[in-house]
């Protein structure tokens, strides 16, 4: 489970969160274009979309957590050489094998 008190209830889902950057406030990770990018609120519907994000159990394991799109839900936050952005089970590098999601999608929150 999310610790509540490290992250803020998600702007468009109270029950899922959204990251502000710690020095720069009002800015949150948002996905655009399938990036991730850091953007500046802007209290559209669309951009409390972009920025909320469901943590569920990981693909990895009970330990660990994937976070899926609040505003496209079958998109999550995904890793592949260093590059994070937000990708659904589609594409050149889709989630069919298990090899290829549950690591690229599970992340384990520290405190």
């Amino acid at each position: 489970p999310v610790a509540r008190d490290d992250v803020r209830a998600g702007l468009a889902n109270e029950e899922c969160i959204s990251c502000e950057a710690e020095d720069r406030p009002g800015h949150f990770l948002r996905h655009s274009g399938f990036q991730i990018r850091l953007d500046q609120r802007d209290e559209s519907i669309l951009f409390a979309d972009d920025a909320t994000f469901c943590p569920q159990k990981g693909f990895q394991g009970n330990e660990k957590s994937s976070f899926r799109s609040w505003g496209h839900g079958s998109r999550y936050i995904r890793v592949i050489k260093g590059t994070v952005f937000i990708a659904s089970n589609g594409g050149e590098r889709n989630f069919e094998t298990k090899a290829n999601w549950t690591r690229d999608t599970t992340f384990r929150i520290v405190q």
